[in-house]
């Protein structure tokens, strides 16, 4: 917030008869920008205070300070503001900054609130007031306030410069609608105050902001805010990185939204097998789709949102890998997750408990089994987890070039009572779904369908021809393509 000439208050008066100490900072017009950020963040690391502009720096003892004044008091609250948000997590809503007027000369007062509910870094640097003086941490500094800061979370912050309109109504009627269905009453909050209440709206300075939680679940945008939170599902050539790709897509959105969108890549790009008894087709997919829905959400609603890197969802020939930042929770090993023997220990407790009850999660610790069965049930191996650098990996390994010899002995037929449509992505079938019904099909119709280009749409229309199911007929615009 800034104020311009606001009247002097008893307490700044007071303030400005006082030495600089653990709460208090004097610094003239001229400081730079990470001085002033440095300042900030001891500050809030500490009890909060002041740091007052215009004002020589005496030497030590001599008072009162001598007032030199702000020539230039806009573009001084312009940096005190810049520097707050120079921080990490941004410092903007706990610092107040303002113009008074004393001894007729203009200072600017920057206020830090005394709770601040997350511990500041500035470039990397964590620091806090011994006395006068800002001293980086130590260890047992560090430790300390994290035990002393219960709200230490990421989703628990408020989002800088966010508010109420950043917020999605229909999101947020939504999951009112489904606590109403679950709890079989009516809620009578509007729908500001049932935010409020279920701690995803924080109060400050007489208004209610989002936390990174509302954002991530409600927001309009949350990659405006957290521009971590994309996804990135990359389906890769063969079994390594090096191969090239061949789909991408970048995923934003709210968290549910990562989730539904997620799996809908997965099931597009991985190949979906399928046997005829009679006239009754059964489509077998290459992988279990709730073990893999499983997995994409738990990269979401467990990862350290205040990690830089992205959840990602690799597909390759013979796996799939989900990688969530942040690592593993505290209180978990790696080994327990492996056996899958651990009680549920979730980094985002507010974000797992609304997405549980939006039918996202299974019960708590109970996600992990689930995917193991699935994966048996489906004739392949339990996921395999990997702890690598500031990231949790998981891995799903498929069946590779023994898809659909799983239906076959299973089912124990022959051959000729079978027919086996294997190796294709859902989009290949429809293809094939749509020659079926229709004759025929044309590159333009497949641009239509699909909504892609014209050199994919023949490229992707080659696929069948190269695999015998489809053929080409005719040339130039006159190309179409028949079953064979």
């Amino acid at each position: 917030m800034i104020t311009e000439n606001i009247p002097l208050h008893p307490e700044i008066e007071k303030l400005l008869q006082e030495d600089e100490g653990i709460q208090l900072e004097y610094k003239t017009e001229n400081e730079k920008r990470r001085d002033i950020a440095e300042c900030l963040t001891a500050l809030a690391n500490s009890k909060g205070g002041y740091v007052i502009f215009g004002i020589e720096d005496p030497p030590k003892g001599q008072l009162p300070p001598k007032i030199a004044g702000i020539k230039d008091s806009k573009a001084l609250i312009d940096r005190v503001n810049s520097a707050a948000d120079d921080c990490t997590p941004s410092l903007g809503v706990y610092v107040s900054v303002a113009t008074i007027k004393y001894q007729n000369k203009s200072i600017v007062i920057a206020k830090i609130d005394e709770h601040v509910p997350m511990i500041i870094s500035v470039k990397g640097r964590f620091l806090k007031r011994r006395g006068s003086f800002n001293k980086v941490m130590s260890y047992e500094d560090f430790i300390q306030y994290a035990i002393s800061h219960k709200s230490l979370l990421f989703e628990n912050m408020p989002v800088p410069h966010a508010n109420w309109d950043d917020l999605n109504l229909d999101k947020i009627n939504e999951y009112i609608q489904i606590r109403q269905k679950k709890s079989k009453r009516n809620l009578t909050l509007a729908p500001q105050e049932f935010l409020h209440s279920i701690n995803c709206l924080i109060e400050k300075k007489g208004t209610l902001i989002p936390n990174y939680a509302g954002i991530l679940l409600f927001g309009n945008n949350p990659l405006r805010f957290v521009p971590q939170s994309e996804m990135i599902c990359i389906r890769f050539r063969g079994t390594k990185v090096t191969r090239g790709y061949i789909d991408r897509q970048d995923i934003t959105g709210t968290i549910p939204e990562l989730i539904d969108a997620g799996v809908e890549f997965v099931k597009k790009n991985m190949r979906i097998g399928g046997y005829v008894w009679g006239i009754k087709r059964t489509n077998y997919e290459e992988y279990p789709l709730k073990a893999v829905r499983e997995a994409i959400t738990n990269c979401c609603a467990h990862r350290e949102y205040s990690d830089n890197g992205y959840t990602c969802v690799y597909m390759f020939d013979d796996r799939i890998e989900f990688s969530s930042p942040g690592g593993i929770p505290m209180g978990i090993t790696l080994e327990q997750i492996q056996n899958f023997e651990f009680r549920s220990r979730p980094r985002n407790h507010l974000i797992t408990r609304l997405l549980r009850d939006m039918d996202y999660m299974e019960n708590a610790g109970s996600g992990l089994n689930m995917m193991a069965t699935q994966m048996q049930e489906h004739h392949l191996p339990v996921p395999v987890f990997r702890e690598l650098e500031c990231e949790l990996r998981t891995y799903f390994y498929g069946p590779g070039g023994q898809f659909m010899q799983e239906v076959t002995d299973k089912e124990n037929e022959t051959s000729q009572h079978i027919i086996l449509t294997s190796n294709l992505t859902e989009i290949q079938l429809k293809v094939l779904e749509y020659v079926k019904q229709n004759g025929q099909i044309t590159n333009k119709i497949y641009c239509k369908l699909f909504g892609t280009s014209n050199v994919k749409a023949k490229r992707e229309l080659q696929v069948l021809v190269s695999k015998k199911l489809l053929k080409m007929h005719g040339k130039g615009r006159g190309t179409h393509y028949k079953i064979t």
